[in-house]
């Protein structure tokens, strides 16, 4: 897969870039042809890598969470999660939304998704207050969404 990415957007966010080859000078004129580097990046989860990207461009946590968990509340993510019980209730009334509506399937389909992201931005060696919280909070929702939604469905008997 190939992404078109500025070299100052990955230079600025990871750590653990290879040496980057330098631009070219721009064509002359208009009909000149035009080189641009292309540079080989091995990935864990290269489908996760245009989400990761629009991140370090936009710092829009929300956009991955509309991505990521697709039913984020109305009123999106409150920014007081830090305050004493806000973040536990947030967590529960989310979870249990994602439960009623999504199989187990569905939430560990979306947990691995989550999981692929979170290790690109490791072997990227992104460091990002905001997307660490992202993973943090995404992760705990994902967790007890699938605990919930695995206790509400009934066993299957196989015979």
């Amino acid at each position: 897969m190939m992404y078109p990415v500025h070299q100052s957007i990955l230079s600025l966010y990871c750590a653990n870039l290879p040496v980057l080859l330098t631009s070219v000078s721009p064509p002359t004129t208009p009909e000149a042809l035009h080189e641009v580097p292309v540079v080989p990046i091995a990935l864990p989860n290269p489908e996760s890598f245009p989400f990761l990207t629009q991140f370090l461009y936009l710092k829009n946590v929300r956009q991955l969470f509309d991505a990521f968990l697709t039913l984020t509340p109305a009123n999106g993510i409150p920014d007081d999660l830090d305050q004493p019980g806000r973040h536990d209730a947030f967590v529960a009334e989310y979870s249990s939304t994602l439960a009623r509506n999504y199989t187990v399937q569905r939430l560990a389909s979306q947990a691995a998704k989550v999981h692929g992201l979170w290790r690109n931005a490791c072997a990227l060696g992104i460091s990002d207050a905001d997307l660490q919280a992202f993973f943090d909070l995404a992760w705990e929702v994902l967790m007890q969404a699938l605990t919930l939604s695995s206790s509400s469905t009934p066993p299957v008997i196989v015979s």
